[in-house]
């Protein structure tokens, strides 16, 4: 998940609120419902921001840290890497479907006290499942909401191919985001006569991750 998402998203959560939260490899048995323990500044340099979490189903086993290579790491912002998705009041933040089956965790640490797109031609498109269909709706959620609040924001895409023509950062010339569908008119930063018209019924699904990478001056 994109650092300046998640810190703008932990910053907003205060003791007491409810999220749902969904965790990457090799952490995905975590996904589940939490309630907020605190969420405050991260120690040292950089501006972090770190949260502890307690599970829904067992308030009692707080957790703020993630294991990782052997060693204790603040669940937040440094872990951004970790985290996919946070659903806060019915908003989603983050990008990629976490549909695989929960398993016991295993690893986690209890505290003690955002280049040109080119469309996929009809046989390289995903196809309509369910999955998919989730996952272009998350996506034109996340992207929707962040313009709706900076019409001026830029994105850097990262598709689930890395080959994709998909890849790459854009300027928003223009959006329209409703009903959980988003399409945007998007102008390459690196060559503004190149341009795309992105659909999110159409693209969405193929998307891994989106970056902001800076707001225009209005």
């Amino acid at each position: 998940m994109d650092k300046h998402i998640l810190y703008t998203v932990l910053e907003s959560l205060t003791a007491g609120m409810s999220a749902t939260i969904n965790f990457h490899e090799p952490f995905v048995a975590l996904s589940g419902d939490y309630t907020i323990v605190a969420s405050k500044v991260g120690r040292g340099r950089g501006g972090s921001r770190v949260i502890e979490i307690a599970p829904v189903s067992n308030p009692t086993d707080s957790f703020a840290a993630l294991e990782i290579d052997g060693r204790e790491k603040a669940l937040g912002t440094g872990t951004s890497e970790y985290i996919n998705t946070i659903i806060v009041d019915g908003k989603t933040y983050g990008m990629e479907d976490a549909l695989e089956t929960r398993r016991t965790p295993t690893r986690a640490k209890r505290p003690s006290g955002e280049t040109v797109v080119v469309p996929r031609s009809k046989t390289e498109r995903t196809p309509r499942t369910a999955a998919s269909t989730a996952q272009s709706e998350r996506v034109a959620n996340v992207m929707g909401e962040i313009l709706t609040e900076n019409p001026a924001t830029n994105f850097k895409i990262i598709a689930k191919d890395r080959n994709s023509t998909m890849n790459g950062e854009w300027r928003v010339d223009s959006f329209n985001y409703a009903d959980n569908a988003l399409s945007m008119k998007l102008i390459s930063i690196d060559d503004a006569t190149q341009m795309f018209e992105f659909d999110s019924n159409t693209h969405g699904a193929d998307i891994r991750d989106i970056q902001v990478i800076g707001i225009e001056n209005m």
